[in-house]
């Protein structure tokens, strides 16, 4: 079955005539994705952030990580949850959509590296005495700028679908 398939029996779903035909359905989910990203966002800055020593330097990266675990995934099921209601209301215009599929070749790159990171995090060696600044590998660095770049080009890719 065809991902065009798919969208055409999703487009003809209860779930998808129940989402048209809801005069406030849409604007809440949108409002909830949008806080989703806020909140997700803020804290994949604020551990893109600690990884280039300027918030918390003196932090191991796996305490960090390990106190925003909640955020970052609750923020990111928020997304993923609200922005597959989106998708829902609608498939058949966000299948012919060009700035959706970059969406969502960023969001799935942009997950993958942010567990690749958050892996490499959680292993970076203790370096130095606690009250020392920690030093983060270049590597670990580059992941977490990478990352953050991605999911901010998911989220104008995000914007551009209304515009295309």
């Amino acid at each position: 079955m065809t991902a065009l398939v798919l969208c055409q029996r999703l487009a003809h779903s209860a779930l998808s005539g129940a989402l048209q035909g809801s005069r406030w359905a849409f604007p809440i989910i949108e409002t909830i994705h949008l806080l989703a990203l806020a909140v997700f966002g803020g804290a994949l800055l604020a551990f893109t952030l600690h990884l280039m020593g300027l918030v918390l330097p003196q932090r191991h990266p796996g305490d960090v990580l390990r106190e925003l675990k909640p955020v970052l995934l609750g923020g990111l099921s928020a997304l993923l949850a609200s922005g597959l209601l989106l998708f829902a209301s609608g498939p058949l215009p966000y299948y012919g959509n060009a700035a959706f599929r970059i969406k969502l070749a960023l969001i799935v790159c942009g997950t993958t590296l942010g567990l690749c990171t958050w892996w490499a995090a959680r292993r970076e060696p203790a370096s130095g005495p606690a009250s020392a600044t920690l030093k983060v590998s270049a590597t670990l660095k580059i992941l977490a700028v990478l990352t953050a770049m991605l999911w901010l080009g998911a989220g104008i890719a995000g914007r551009m679908i209304g515009l295309l």
